[in-house]
């Protein structure tokens, strides 16, 4: 396997075989172990891109940049009481990046409602294994090419999901409003949907159409990107006379 800038492969917490685990370590440049002492996440990603909460049988880790801290993360953690709590709870830091989650050896995995970061799964060698890449799987399965993903990425303009199929046979992928599974044994896995709950008062995805009677001019876009816009990015400023009514411009710090 060729190095990769970054991946994450997720294994369940059970005995694998030899061969599969291999596969998984070549370009892996850290590994994160289960509770068990199993190898759980064989990785490559910057240090600071990586937060961490561990307590007894739980492991949680987010990787990719996010708003979050570790104390962020430690009360997410401390106030769920299920999978889905969790998901739900991460979900509201800002960021592109991915939850895994190992619970009493049960492997969980979740990527951004909006998809910035995916999630993919498949079978390989009886086990269901988890990445963010679909390429890294295919080589870990050592999973063939599907024609007809090919044929339908070449496709222009092609509608969503369809244009976001992985081009391996046996992956799949996990939609932004669901989080997945695997059981402790590697083979059994789930993928469930996230809905907005009384008690959590969390909406899954993060993105919502604006009410069809509010006016263009008046839109929903502007509203909040001043407070939620990350300083480092830059300042929003008013639009020029004859500019786009509804979005406002960034503009960067030099």
């Amino acid at each position: 396997m060729e190095r990769l800038d970054t991946f994450v492969i997720a294994l369940p917490d059970t005995d694998l075989p030899q061969v599969l685990v291999q596969r998984a370590r070549r370009s892996a440049e850290r590994t994160i172990e289960h509770a068990s002492g199993r190898p759980w996440l064989l990785l490559r990603a910057g240090a600071e891109h990586i937060l961490t909460f561990v307590h007894g049988p739980t492991k949680i880790v987010l990787i990719g940049p996010t708003s979050a801290s570790a104390s962020d993360l430690e009360q997410s953690a401390r106030a769920s009481r299920a999978a889905s709590d969790l998901v739900r709870r991460v979900r509201r830091f800002h960021g592109a990046f991915t939850l895994f989650a190992s619970i009493d050896g049960m492997l969980v995995a979740s990527g951004p409602a909006l998809e910035t970061r995916r999630v993919f799964h498949a079978t390989c060698l009886g086990f269901r294994i988890v990445t963010d890449r679909c390429d890294v799987l295919a080589e870990v399965g050592e999973l063939p090419l599907d024609p007809t993903s090919i044929a339908l990425g070449l496709v222009v303009g092609a509608p969503h999901p369809v244009n976001a199929r992985p081009m391996w046979r046996g992956v799949t992928n996990v939609p932004g409003r669901e989080f997945l599974t695997v059981d402790r044994d590697g083979r059994a896995y789930r993928a469930h949907q996230l809905v907005a709950t009384a008690r959590t008062h969390v909406d899954p995805c993060s993105w919502r159409r604006a009410a069809a009677g509010i006016h263009r001019r008046c839109g929903g876009a502007p509203h909040g990107v001043r407070q939620r816009l990350p300083r480092q990015h830059g300042r929003v400023v008013r639009p020029a006379p004859g500019a786009h009514p509804v979005l406002p411009r960034l503009v960067r710090r030099g």
